[in-house]
């Protein structure tokens, strides 16, 4: 899952080249930037098969797989498009929605939580995401923490389950699970791919 097209999100599919077959979930303008500017698909196309399927919008979304109890569906949090992916005379400005938080739900328990790996915007359906979620992790630059303290307690009071609000480096955590306290916890989980369940 593609939750945007910034290099960071998305140059790791190149590392995923010897399976056999990959199915990415992206939004439209994520699958035309990697594939059209990045050029993805043309340099993996001798190592693996790539297949795409529209990464659902909205309500409780549709399963990962067929035989998956968990569902997932994507909200919109920034329209800031990746500076690589700029059409001709564009600014790489707010111009739709590019970036999307992954609200996931499974089925079997009715657990559920939202990751925004590129929190930009408080929209009314990120608040809706957040309130129902039983976890929540979400990224925003440095400078957006710092500048607006309050996000932290805003958040947190919209959660219904803990809360992890940080940046890509220093963290700012609310609620954190146990165990999170020690400092440099959050960057070390970030690199090795691992984050709250």
């Amino acid at each position: 899952m593609l939750t945007d097209g910034e290099l960071d999100h998305t140059l790791g599919v190149a590392r995923l080249r010897e399976a056999d077959r990959l199915e990415l979930l992206a939004t439209d303008a994520v699958r035309h930037a990697v594939l059209d500017r990045q050029h993805l698909g043309a340099v993996l196309a001798p190592y693996t098969e790539l297949t795409w399927r529209e990464l659902p919008s909205g309500g409780h979304g549709e399963p990962l797989g067929a035989q998956s109890a968990v569902h997932v569906s994507a909200v919109p949090v920034s329209g800031k498009r990746p500076c690589y992916a700029v059409e001709d005379g564009a600014a790489p400005g707010d111009d739709g929605h590019w970036a999307r938080a992954l609200r996931l739900t499974d089925r079997s328990t009715g657990g559920s939580a939202v990751y925004a790996p590129a929190f930009g915007v408080w929209s009314d359906a990120l608040k809706e995401a957040v309130a129902e979620a039983d976890c929540v992790r979400l990224e925003t630059a440095e400078r957006a923490v710092s500048e607006k303290p309050a996000l932290r307690a805003v958040v947190s009071a919209a959660a219904s389950g803990p809360v992890l609000l940080g940046a890509a480096a220093p963290s700012v955590r609310a609620a954190p699970p146990a165990g999170w306290a020690r400092p440099g916890v959050l960057r070390e989980m970030r690199r090795g791919g691992q984050f709250p369940a």
